[in-house]
């Protein structure tokens, strides 16, 4: 992958009223080969009510990753799907929920888990934090994955 120069802040500033369409279309501007494709797989239910669980393939410069999305409740509930900037700012959220701690205690401390009543629970959810950071790091690179942290800023 080439090495991308880019000013952060200038991105950062350009996106902070942008919509999904606009920011979607910044993603695309900085890695052309990027694609995002989801399949439905089923419905889950939670103590909130039905939603929509989809498998989600993202692809740079030959590479992929899949992963789980759940879309949000309101939306099944309307017969509507996110957006693809939406299904693709849920990994960027969840990597930077990994890269802000040092630690699982730290992670666990930061998003309110008990470790000493839910560890499995909080493990589970900082290692899959961590691979979706690692998947975008191997996806787009590190000056890469701060391109996309600075388009999904204030969405």
């Amino acid at each position: 992958m080439a090495e991308l120069t880019v000013d952060i802040d200038e991105i950062e500033e350009r996106m902070e009223q942008a919509d999904a369409v606009d920011r979607l279309a910044e993603v695309i501007k900085h890695f052309p080969t990027f694609k995002i494709r989801y399949q439905k797989l089923t419905q889950g239910k939670s103590q909130y009510g039905m939603y929509n669980r989809y498998r989600v393939t993202i692809n740079n410069h030959e590479q992929t990753y899949k992963y789980t999305f759940n879309d949000s409740i309101a939306n099944t509930q309307r017969g509507t799907m996110s957006n693809d900037f939406t299904i693709f700012h849920s990994i960027i959220v969840d990597a930077g929920c990994y890269e802000y701690c040092d630690s699982l205690e730290e992670f666990a401390n930061e998003y309110g888990y008990d470790l000493y009543e839910n560890r499995k629970q909080a493990e589970k959810a900082f290692n899959s934090c961590r691979e979706e950071y690692e998947a975008l790091i191997r996806l787009f690179g590190a000056e890469g994955y701060e391109i996309l942290h600075a388009i999904s800023t204030n969405y």
